[in-house]
């Protein structure tokens, strides 16, 4: 089907393409304006940013509850310490790090949300945490933010109502993303367009943005977070998922920008 399409959108092109000409020719100037600005990357003022104490949000974050392994929080350290490397092999490319899960619907041990707290306690290190699991938006509920907005709605938001979207952790350098109201878009609750524009402007503003990503069982959404990735790392729940999982997962995002696997 798609090869048919894409035969049959090479025969109208020139035609299609000398419509659009048209079409453009035939806006005024502030239409253009407007068209252009929609194009543009969308800057957070951060100081609007709404705060919130640390001890209404340790609930996103496993690491600080005294009863968290210490193995697992070893393994954060040693997963930020990596990363931090990798960007310097990468003169600084590497910023937008997605951790995708094999199913989106187990549990994680809270490694994205730790990781993002593990890089923000870096000395002058700004970072954002984003949930992009839309079959699991955790980050809402242990915020307690589940009727407020989110990413859903900053993909979609002009840039004056972007800080209502977002949340600081009052004393630190570390801001989220929650997933937003998921009914409000349906099916269509995360934009590749709108996410690609909120990144483009976030990445300016951030030395790490860390995406809790979805599962490989929602290909589309998976696709979507590690195309706007510049590395992508793998979560294996060790004992469940199989290699052929993992080898599927590959193929899905045909090895995009993978930076490795980590047990949970």
């Amino acid at each position: 089907m798609i090869s048919r399409i894409a035969e049959g959108n090479a025969v109208e092109a020139p035609e299609a393409l000398a419509a659009l000409q048209d079409a453009w020719d035939g806006l005024g100037v502030e239409e253009r304006r407007a068209s252009q600005k929609a194009k543009q990357p969308r800057a957070l003022d951060l100081h609007l940013v709404p705060q919130m104490k640390l001890s209404e949000a340790e609930k996103a974050f496993p690491c600080l509850d005294p009863k968290y392994p210490t193995a697992w929080k070893q393994q954060v350290r040693q997963l930020r310490n990596r990363l931090t490397h990798f960007d310097g092999e990468m003169n600084g490319q590497l910023k937008v790090v997605s951790l995708l899960s094999m199913n989106g619907q187990r549990p994680r041990k809270g490694l994205a949300p730790n990781l993002a707290f593990a890089l923000a306690a870096m000395e002058e290190t700004k970072v954002l945490l984003i949930d992009a699991k839309a079959e699991r938006p955790d980050l809402d509920l242990q915020l307690g933010l589940t009727e407020a907005r989110g990413l859903c709605d900053a993909t979609r938001a002009h840039r004056e109502d972007l800080p209502d979207c977002f949340r600081r952790i009052a004393g630190t350098q570390l801001y989220l993303l929650p997933f937003g109201q998921t009914l409000r878009y349906e099916g269509e609750s995360m934009d590749l367009r709108g996410m690609q524009r909120l990144l483009s402007g976030l990445r300016q503003q951030f030395d790490w943005i860390v995406i809790d990503g979805p599962g490989f069982d929602t290909p589309a959404d998976a696709t979507l977070v590690t195309l706007c990735s510049d590395g992508t790392v793998y979560l294996v729940d060790q004992g469940v998922d199989r290699f052929e999982d993992l080898r599927l997962a590959f193929q899905q995002t045909q090895g995009r920008y993978m930076l490795g696997a980590v047990m949970v």
